[in-house]
């Protein structure tokens, strides 16, 4: 009904299908290796954390070094106490364990002074 209505006309519906489907699946490669928890650390990006929102009550953050603060802050702006941090030199991945008793919500994880927010599902 929108491109009988005149809103998207064929000048515009015809090459916004054709980017739209090239831009899917380049979407859709970036975003798996996040899901099966297989991403390759890449010394130039930024830090990532994955997956988000965090299943089975664990997280991974790239670009990290053995001596790096991690800190979990409910959105009441109270530290959550991690169950473990298990750091892998080789790769330069911390994995964060959260306690078993947290509650599915938002949460803000504050490494060396960046801070990302976390969704975390039951």
């Amino acid at each position: 009904s929108r491109i009988w209505g005149g809103i998207h006309p064929p000048i515009d519906d015809i090459p916004g299908r054709i980017m739209g489907e090239a831009i899917g699946r380049e979407a859709f490669e970036f975003a798996v290796p996040y899901f099966n928890s297989t991403i390759i650390n890449n010394p130039n990006e930024e830090m990532v954390v994955y997956p988000n929102p965090v299943l089975n009550k664990e997280v991974f953050v790239t670009h990290t070094t053995a001596t790096d603060a991690f800190n979990i802050f409910d959105i009441h702006g109270r530290l959550i106490k991690l169950q473990d941090t298990n750091f892998n030199d080789t790769t330069g991945i911390t994995r964060l364990t959260f306690p078993n008793s947290t509650s599915a919500g938002f949460y803000v994880l504050r490494v060396n002074g960046t801070s990302r927010v976390l969704i975390v599902r039951d």
